[in-house]
């Protein structure tokens, strides 16, 4: 998509014209008068404008997409030999009388008589005081002697304006680039995100299930946390990029409960320490699929063996979360039921903290560790 032009884009142009223009006068008022000089340099950004502009939006767009890249070049070669014949002409007609003494400055006589060749000095003729110059300016005598400057003005013009062109393109290209992988990216941890909500309501409706078999009276006690549960993952962490680790503590502080209303007898069994500020931010939903896994393998209902424990803490920038589960006899069977998993949150970190996480597992055949730390500052 084009980039839309903006007045300060408006300014910038004309102020690199009206610096060239300047150019032109100064260049010019050497050996000819002030008014010449002007009136020759407008004349001269007259043809070198359009000429440049029509590089920038035709030419070279061409030259950088088109798999030909000699018949583009060919092409602004081209346009070269026709501004600088254009200029020749003009500079032959509107220069003319600039030729008679009366039409150069007095910086002339110096430069003329420094010109290595007396062919190409002009000397005064008796009786009519012109200049011999003038008088063999017949015609294309001036277009001979001023087509290559000419050229070389034109090419240096037209160069600038391809360069300049090229750099603009490749920029947006390189910003197109990134926008898309930004958006791919971003597209991908919604889809990572998405996977946690049916996971988790898959396992609260199992418990709430369980609670209406048994008529306790704690299911409305567990709808409520699992009310607040899904007013954080709904709204409060759906389109945000970082939350409060208190929420996130208290987003599993719910979790644990909800488990400890089934079944009181598994409270000892599990434990949540936790030592962080108040001002810390996480991404959302990183912590609570290492608790889900934990209670998924955990075999917690074996008050005698199935234990949890879970360590969140943050010091210095370092965010360290730490989780450690005792595994049951049937775990694989229990890994045919999906859910979301390390691969996710791995994948997660990739995205996010780039560098600035280190993710380590340890599997024994009576315990799972997970280990996380995350540079948040």
């Amino acid at each position: 998509m084009p980039k839309p032009i903006t007045i300060k884009t408006y300014l910038s142009h004309a102020a690199f014209w009206l610096g060239f223009l300047s150019f032109y006068v100064f260049v010019l008022n050497g050996p000819f008068t002030f008014e010449k000089a002007l009136t020759q340099s407008v004349i001269n950004l007259s043809v070198i404008i359009p000429l440049a502009y029509f590089n920038m939006a035709v030419l070279t767009p061409k030259y950088v997409s088109s798999q030909s890249k000699a018949a583009s070049a060919t092409l602004i070669i081209l346009l070269i030999i026709i501004g600088a014949s254009i200029l020749t002409f003009f500079h032959e007609i509107n220069l003319l009388d600039a030729y008679k003494p009366d039409g150069f400055s007095d910086r002339m006589q110096p430069f003329n008589n420094r010109l290595p060749s007396e062919n190409l000095r002009m000397q005064n003729q008796p009786g009519d005081g012109e200049w011999s110059f003038r008088a063999r300016a017949e015609p294309g005598f001036s277009r001979r002697i001023m087509w290559f400057p000419m050229f070389i003005q034109t090419g240096t013009i037209i160069l600038l304006t391809t360069i300049y062109k090229v750099t603009q393109i490749a920029s947006e290209r390189i910003k197109e680039t990134l926008m898309l992988k930004s958006e791919k990216l971003d597209s991908e941890l919604r889809f990572l995100k998405s996977q946690i909500n049916p996971h988790f309501l898959f396992n609260a409706m199992n418990n709430i299930y369980t609670l209406s078999l048994l008529k306790s009276d704690k299911t409305p006690e567990v709808v409520l946390k699992l009310s607040d549960m899904l007013k954080y993952n709904i709204y409060e962490s759906e389109n945000k990029e970082r939350v409060p680790v208190s929420k996130e503590v208290a987003y599993i502080n719910n979790y644990i409960a909800i488990y400890i209303l089934k079944d009181n007898s598994i409270k000892d069994n599990i434990k949540f320490e936790y030592d962080i500020p108040e001002d810390v931010d996480i991404a959302p939903m990183l912590l609570i699929p290492f608790v889900e896994n934990a209670f998924k393998h955990g075999n917690i209902e074996d008050t005698s063996k199935g234990r949890i424990s879970i360590d969140l803490k943050v010091e210095a920038g370092l965010l360290t979360f730490r989780c450690q589960n005792s595994l049951s006899a049937n775990k694989k069977s229990k890994d045919k039921e999906g859910g979301i998993g390390i691969t996710n949150v791995k994948r997660r970190l990739e995205l996010i903290y780039p560098g600035r996480h280190e993710l380590k597992t340890q599997e024994t055949p009576n315990e799972f560790t997970v280990e996380m730390k995350i540079l948040i500052s």
